[in-house]
């Protein structure tokens, strides 16, 4: 009965189980460090109002793309015009008067004092001019370059005050700048240098974006006093990376040398008390499946969804992924 037993339950098949396979592939590699940074603009500038007056033209919508030399904020220069106009005419008879006794002190047939009398008046109205073209000026308020605006509530009419904030106007260039800082003990990174720039999943939404290449232009020439660490400016094209000023973004940085690792999806990296560990997957011939033996890796990091082992693995081995876990 016991042989008989026993022959009847070696009748059964060998248990196996179903899992998805994958190729050990070996790729370049070197130790990474994330930081946070902050996008910033390449033009960025607050426009403030230099003088008092009522507006009579707003010549821009808020959030507007506006173009270099766009007039923005005209206030009443009606005043400043007129005076303008009063001081031009001055400037035909006085610049008449100075050429005239110009010529007649030069045949002593004027004083020297009407000369230089005749040469101050047009000296002060060309102050005067220049004074009113000043103020004309401040009162014209235009894009110093192209760019885009900030909400703004500004109706005509409205009295305005010196010293108030007319619009935040950012640039509209072809490339971003992302400012980060990385601790003084790593490796220092030089202009030139490639960094990768994503933003934050609060700042994309649900999904963070995708990672971006961007080349570090600019390294503080000192050490940040009180987290001791080095700040570094990096350029980013805009059209790759359509981030929006002030995002928080992370910035992936190369702090190790390139070396050889195996590469495998993450799922097919197992965990005990004994450590970290990989199933290779052998063909036997008798039944024409595979056996799964155990072997022992080092891993290095995990990003998206895939190991990166240091040691313990070769080429083109076969190992079990997902479904290792059967």
């Amino acid at each position: 009965q016991i042989r008989s037993g026993i022959a009847f339950a070696e009748s059964f098949p060998e248990r196996s189980e179903s899992v998805e396979s994958a190729l050990v592939k070996m790729l370049p590699y070197s130790e990474t460090l994330t930081v946070l940074g902050e996008v910033a603009a390449v033009q960025r500038v607050a426009l403030y109002s230099e003088a008092a007056g009522r507006i009579v033209k707003v010549g821009f919508q808020s959030g507007e793309l506006v173009d270099e030399g766009q007039l923005l904020i005209q206030q009443d220069i009606g005043e400043e015009q007129a005076l303008l106009n009063a001081a031009e005419a001055s400037l035909e008879l006085a610049n008449s008067i100075y050429k005239r006794n110009k010529s007649l002190f030069s045949s002593n047939a004027v004083s020297e004092e009407a000369y230089d009398k005749a040469r101050v008046d047009l000296a002060k109205v060309k102050a005067d001019i220049a004074r009113l073209q000043s103020v004309i000026r401040k009162k014209t308020i235009t894009a110093p370059f192209k760019g885009k605006t900030g909400i703004h509530q500004f109706e005509q009419g409205l009295v305005l005050q010196g010293n108030e904030l007319i619009t935040q106007l950012i640039g509209e260039n072809e490339y971003l700048w992302v400012d980060f800082h990385v601790p003084q003990f790593y490796p220092v990174l030089e202009n030139g240098s490639v960094v990768e720039v994503q933003l934050l999943r609060s700042t994309a939404g649900n999904n963070a974006s995708d990672w971006a290449s961007a080349e570090v232009v600019a390294r503080s020439t000192q050490v940040d006093k009180e987290n001791r660490s080095f700040q570094y400016r990096a350029k980013v094209s805009a059209k790759a990376f359509p981030a929006v000023v002030n995002s928080g973004v992370s910035v992936k940085i190369s702090v190790g040398e390139k070396v050889q690792v195996a590469t495998l999806p993450a799922t097919a990296v197992q965990q005990d008390h004994l450590g970290e560990f990989v199933f290779l997957l052998k063909a036997d011939k008798d039944s024409g499946s595979y056996r799964a033996e155990r072997q022992n890796v080092v891993v290095m990091s995990k990003q998206a969804g895939r190991s990166y082992i240091k040691s313990g693995l070769s080429e083109n081995q076969l190992v079990a992924s997902d479904g290792a876990f059967k």
